[in-house]
Order: structure tokens, then sequence, then C-alpha cells
């Protein structure tokens, strides 16, 4: 079993090789990949758990990335605007449950 020391080595050298396959990093991702990696975390998984469309993790540049155009164009995804308080028709009422 790898120790906390080692599993840092190896997160840092998965950062290394990470880093020099993508050329279009900004400043602001590059911190918060070394931060994510710093916190004991993958470059190849993401906060969110999302997946690719293969059911493949998304790396934490790609998620990230994904999340912000969600944001930025809810449209292209089919959100809808939070609201504060659930539809009308929405029944809360538990008394009604089997269990």
């Amino acid at each position: 079993m790898t120790n906390q020391r080692e599993m840092q080595a190896l997160l840092r050298r998965e950062l290394k090789e990470y880093l020099a396959t993508i050329s279009d990093l900004t400043a602001d991702e590059r911190k918060e990949l070394r931060e994510w990696v710093a916190e004991g975390n993958s470059v190849y998984g993401n906060g969110y758990y999302m997946c690719d469309g293969n059911g493949d993790p998304m790396d934490y540049i790609t998620a990230e990335r994904t999340v912000t155009d969600m944001r930025n164009n809810p449209q292209d995804y089919n959100i809808k605007p939070f609201e504060d308080t659930p539809p009308e028709d929405l029944e809360t009422d538990d008394d009604d449950l089997p269990f």
C-alpha cells in the first residue's frame, strides 16, 4: 500500500504528464488544477463526478470547462432556471407513502 508521500509524488508526476499534453490552459485553470492535485486528487477526476459520452470520467479541466459552459449557456443543455419554490403541482405530503 502506498503512503501519503508516495501518493502525492504519483499525483505530481501525473500532473506533469497531463500538463505536457494540454496547451490551452489559462493561468487560472493551471492554478485551480494545481490546487486540485495538491488536495490529493487526480487530474483525471473531477468533483462533479461528470462523465463523457462513453461513460468515462471527465478530467478536471474538461469538467470545469463543461460546467462553466453550462452556466453560461443553459439553453444549450436544456437547463431550466433554478426556482426557489417547488412547482404547485408537486405533491410533498409524505402521509400517503407506504413506508
